[in-house]
């Protein structure tokens, strides 16, 4: 774990804990594969609350996170 990753945010517990806004906050993040697990965490959770910002999030360059989002969507 390198000193970056002390402030990445905690997916799993967020998810555990469905913590919408939380997740919904890490898919802003810039790091690729945090935006990736929130989606997932987020579609798993299934709260409406998060469908206006995962559509928001299919416009990202990264076609995995796109996928993801959908997939969550």
């Amino acid at each position: 774990m390198g000193i970056f990753d002390l402030f990445r945010p905690y997916i799993r517990r967020m998810k555990e804990n469905k913590d919408v806004h939380g997740l919904i906050n890490a898919l802003k993040y810039k790091d690729r594969d945090v935006q990736r697990r929130s989606a997932e965490a987020l579609g798993l959770i299934g709260d409406k609350r998060a469908v206006e910002q995962l559509i928001n999030t299919l416009k990202d360059k990264d076609l995995e996170v796109r996928s993801i989002v959908a997939l969550s969507l």
